[in-house]
């Protein structure tokens, strides 16, 4: 499995060119960038970097490579950043129930559109039913919260 550390690495020596001003961009030192720039192109089995003296270029297999490791990571920041809003609650399912006439009043409106306003990443499902049947749906995990 690739190492994920390695793959920001990989990134950032990307976009500078530079093994030196990439390490300073990363706050490390040089010689383990190297090496892990190293240790990646061997776990993948092939140069990601020509390396000279002067110069530090992209082969075609890193130029190939790259949009594949940016993708990865990306998925990977975003894959945290909604871990981090469902355990916060500001992500997941909300089923509310409601009685008829619940709905004729503009508060309940109001109050939906600035939850979905306010709560984006929240699936909002709302389900017209009685009120005795609520409870029992409520029970049951098919609605949240009844009104």
């Amino acid at each position: 499995m690739i190492d994920l550390r390695r793959l920001r690495y990989f990134l950032v020596v990307s976009d500078e060119l530079h093994f030196g001003r990439a390490a300073v961009r990363l706050h490390i030192a040089q010689p383990p960038l190297t090496r892990q720039i190293s240790a990646l192109e061997t776990e993948l089995g092939f140069r990601l970097f020509d390396r000279s003296t002067r110069n530090v270029t992209l082969t075609s297999e890193g130029r190939h490579f790259l949009p594949y490791a940016r993708a990865v990571l990306e998925q990977v920041d975003l894959t945290a950043a909604i871990t981090s809003k469902l355990a916060a609650g500001s992500a997941g399912q909300l089923a509310v129930g409601y009685a008829s006439s619940i709905a004729l009043s503009d508060l309940f409106s109001q109050t939906i559109q600035t939850f979905c306003s306010s709560y984006p990443d929240v699936q909002l499902t709302v389900e017209e039913g009685a009120s005795s049947t609520q409870c029992a749906q409520i029970v049951e995990g098919r609605l949240d919260i009844g009104m």
